[in-house]
């Protein structure tokens, strides 16, 4: 039986990293620009609104 086995990081993760990552993968899904600022990214849209995406750890 073949088990898939997924590779995980010990260390902590931060809100920032995971915003850094989100944006390049909505760059792929969206078009428009996207900032990352800390742990919020500015998407704005070709016709100039922006949104902002934020991300925050809730449990340990």
């Amino acid at each position: 039986m073949n088990e898939s086995k997924k590779a995980y990081r010990v260390e902590e993760v931060t809100a920032e990293e995971i915003a850094s990552e989100m944006s390049v993968l909505l760059k792929d899904f969206f078009e428009g620009e996207i900032v990352t600022q800390g742990d919020k990214m500015l998407y704005t849209l070709p016709g100039g609104e922006t949104f902002e995406i934020a991300v925050k750890k809730i449990s340990q």
